[in-house]
């Protein structure tokens, strides 16, 4: 379901002349390190998007929401880890700081660096959230908005560059599932992504 998506903003993206690199192309089940891996070896990549359908005991939960890795969020994260053994640390710790102080051997150009990451990750979640609405309104008016929030997973985590996480719906809901189940649905969903990723890319020129 989520890599029909997937595909439809590659489609839309190559009319744009951007390149994307997937993790996955069919609905197979790859690891989240093997997709942070993929992220973080892929040189010219701007940011990262993991796109993902909701689902709940609770059979009326609907709606669209987007997350990212708030700084202060990171940076107890980074407290906590280390303070443990690397074998001992969340996945993707290990990969964030060895990359990042690679990059900032300087402790406060490090912090910098974590901060800007967090900001910018910031900016494109609202960016996907804002225009993902406005687009599946035009099927969905009902749509619910269930925000942007901050989180620790481990997908956001463990890449090192922007990054956001989104929900596109609830399958464990009847209405939403049958919506993404339609080619129309899934297309203005990817549109919606993909003006956000191009809002985005214009914004970051005089970040």
């Amino acid at each position: 379901m989520t890599s029909l998506v997937g595909q439809t903003v590659v489609h839309l993206f190559a009319k744009k002349n951007i390149d994307v690199v997937l993790t996955r192309k069919k609905d197979i089940y790859l690891s989240l390190d093997e997709r942070t891996h993929i992220a973080n070896t892929c040189n010219k990549a701007d940011l990262f998007i993991s796109i993902h359908a909701n689902g709940s005991q609770k059979q009326d939960a609907c709606g669209i929401e987007t997350f990212f890795l708030d700084h202060q969020l990171l940076k107890k994260a980074l407290i906590v880890s280390q303070a443990l053994h690397k074998s001992d640390r969340l996945k993707g710790i290990n990969t964030l700081l060895d990359v990042s102080q690679d990059r900032a051997s300087d402790s406060s150009i490090f912090k910098k660096v974590l901060k800007e990451r967090s900001d910018q990750s910031k900016m494109l979640a609202h960016l996907l959230q804002e225009n993902m609405l406005a687009q599946v309104r035009k099927k969905n008016k009902s749509v619910v908005d269930r925000k942007v929030k901050s989180a620790v997973t481990q997908v956001l985590l463990g890449v090192t560059i922007p990054a956001a996480l989104i929900e596109v719906g609830f399958l464990t809901n009847k209405y939403e599932a049958a919506l993404l189940n339609t080619e129309e649905y899934r297309f203005l969903l990817a549109d919606g992504i993909v003006s956000a990723v191009c809002s985005y890319l214009k914004s970051i020129k005089s970040f």
